[in-house]
């Protein structure tokens, strides 16, 4: 959000949902979901790349 000086209710604007919601989004103890995560990200013009490494 920072490089592209975007603020929480722009990014909420972009993913249709309230405010409130992505400040959960960002929250750590929140328990937000992956595919949400990689929602917001994509509205962010990122990915989430996982690995399992043995």
């Amino acid at each position: 959000m920072q490089e592209k000086a975007m603020t929480k209710v722009q990014l909420a604007r972009l993913l249709d949902v309230d405010e409130k919601e992505v400040r959960r989004i960002l929250d750590p103890r929140h328990g937000t979901k992956l595919l949400t995560i990689e929602r917001a990200l994509a509205a962010l013009g990122k990915r989430i790349e996982l690995q399992l490494v043995s």
